[in-house]
């Protein structure tokens, strides 16, 4: 069994912090992975651990011994797949992610309330699964971590598919290369492709932040403290201790939309509130260790003594190769999510649920005429009844001058500008043509500093 211990570095991103190969998944050893991963990650006290797991009775032991002190939260993915078998539907599911996702205790509050509006049952299940192990309105705010799914483990198991099907050897040497080459390739791309202050997605985050910041409105109560309103709610903003009652600043270190907008207010910069833990910096410290080559088996020094491999337990059936996958997810592309759960808009009606084959509106909406085309040639002219002279309209008039002839010579082009004497040397009818001179007081003729010449 391998087991793997997985984290998050500055950009958000998988980084892989120990693994092992052990005789199986039991209480001692689990117990052993993480007393060895306590002598590999540096650390002051277990209360800086954050720990997320599946909710596995000997992860959540050896968790309890070793590291007492640490915040243990459960993964919200895991939680909902046993919750769901009991209550099914959209509208619980979204509830069931609004009340995870909430980083207050009033949005939790409100999510809550609307769920057991819903189902009252749904609730009290919810409530005995635990909220403060798995809800992000409960997490302590000292880690600057919302995290609360393993989905960084599932990843590390997808980097490792090809890898884990090898033979034990084989596999550790494959795992070993991938993550030598990956730590040397995000270190590389740190120093040569980032400039700013920020690591990329950290920076995409407070973009998005800063977009939503627009739709804030402060007032100012003390040098640092501000209030803001904000669609139809009113927040209190602390400049001085980095907090926001919304508690997303509080919880990811990240400012929040109501805390950029105080930011502005104050004419600062936001990039420097943000936590030190996602900057450029702290990306380089995190990589700028390295996995140490190791030579090929042929060039191992030989002994005499025999090295027998580990004792293997050996389980009835076939072993399992492939992991077990979600209900909705599509068998034909493996990895991808099938539209289960995606709702639907008609392009007719504008209602969410059924789409334009379905819609009981189809054939009876009223087709509206297509635009009528502008008709060719020139507009004619708006001639005044009381008067009996043309009105000058937006298609007669141009700007003056508004071209220039042979020689850098002025062409102005005004009324009647098609409708000029025609030469009868030329035999050409239509044809205008201006001779050099004083020009015409007609202001309907064209008028040109340019002598044209006909050939006979």
């Amino acid at each position: 069994m391998l087991l793997s211990a997985v984290g998050r570095d500055p950009n958000e991103q998988m980084y892989p912090l120990a693994w092992a190969v052990v005789e199986g998944e039991n209480n001692g050893s689990w117990q052993w992975f993480i007393s060895e991963l306590k002598k590999c990650v540096p650390h002051d006290n277990s209360k800086d651990w954050i720990v997320i797991s599946d909710e596995h009775q000997s992860i959540l032991r050896a968790v309890q011994l070793e590291l007492p002190k640490a915040e243990h939260r459960h993964c919200a993915r895991h939680i909902y797949a046993n919750w769901n078998k009991s209550f099914k539907g959209e509208e619980l599911k979204l509830l069931f992610w609004r009340c995870v996702k909430a980083y207050n205790l009033a949005d939790f509050e409100e999510a809550i309330t609307e769920m057991e509006d819903v189902n009252p049952v749904a609730v009290d299940a919810f409530r005995k699964c635990g909220p403060h192990l798995f809800c992000r309105s409960f997490v302590k705010l000292d880690g600057k971590c919302d995290v609360i799914l393993s989905n960084m483990v599932e990843t590390f198991n997808n980097y490792i598919m090809n890898a884990r099907s090898h033979h034990l050897i084989d596999m550790l040497e494959d795992i070993r290369t991938m993550l030598t080459k990956r730590i040397a390739n995000k270190k590389e791309e740190a120093l040569k492709k980032w400039k700013g202050l920020l690591c990329p997605k950290v920076q995409k985050t407070l973009d998005s932040e800063k977009q939503e910041a627009a739709k804030c409105n402060v007032i100012p109560s003390t040098s640092t403290r501000f209030l803001v309103a904000y669609c139809m709610d009113v927040l209190e903003v602390d400049i001085e201790n980095r907090t926001c009652t919304c508690k997303k600043w509080d919880l990811r270190g990240i400012p929040c939309c109501h805390a950029v907008a105080s930011i502005f207010y104050l004419y600062k910069e936001v990039e420097s509130f943000v936590d030190q833990c996602y900057t450029r910096e702290a990306y380089l410290r995190a990589y700028e260790g390295n996995i140490n080559p190791c030579i090929g088996e042929r060039h191992w020094p030989k002994i005499d003594k025999p090295i027998d491999p580990p004792p293997i337990k050996i389980g009835p059936g076939r072993p399992r190769k492939n992991r077990i996958k979600d209900p909705h997810e599509d068998l034909k592309k493996p990895g991808k999510l099938s539209r289960h759960g995606v709702q639907m808009t008609c392009g007719i009606c504008n209602t969410v649920g059924h789409n334009k084959r379905k819609c009981p509106e189809n054939g009876k909406a009223v087709e509206q005429p297509p635009p009528l085309k502008r008709s060719r040639g020139r507009p004619k002219k708006i001639v005044d009844v009381a008067t009996n002279t043309p009105e000058l309209s937006h298609h007669n008039l141009s700007a003056q001058p508004s071209s220039l002839g042979k020689g850098n010579r002025t062409i102005r082009v005004g009324e009647g500008s098609r409708g000029g004497r025609t030469s009868s040397a030329s035999g050409r009818s239509g044809v205008s043509t201006a001779k050099r001179g004083k020009p015409k007081k007609n202001p309907s003729e064209i008028i040109s500093t340019q002598t044209s010449t006909t050939k006979n």
